[in-house]
């Protein structure tokens, strides 16, 4: 079974391994995905290759 992740604001529901929302007002849209890194100071985005 896939797992799903909730936004906390509007209640929507995005399948983890797509990022496809399959409820809730963005039902069949997607999240864009992000590069990130991690490191000792902290999670850091490249907003550059978004």
């Amino acid at each position: 079974s896939a797992s799903l992740i909730q936004c906390a604001t509007h209640g929507a529901l995005f399948l983890i391994e797509s990022g496809e929302c399959v409820a809730g007002p963005c039902a069949g849209q997607s999240l864009q995905e992000l590069a990130i890194r991690e490191d000792d100071q902290g999670i850091w985005i490249d907003l550059n290759e978004a």
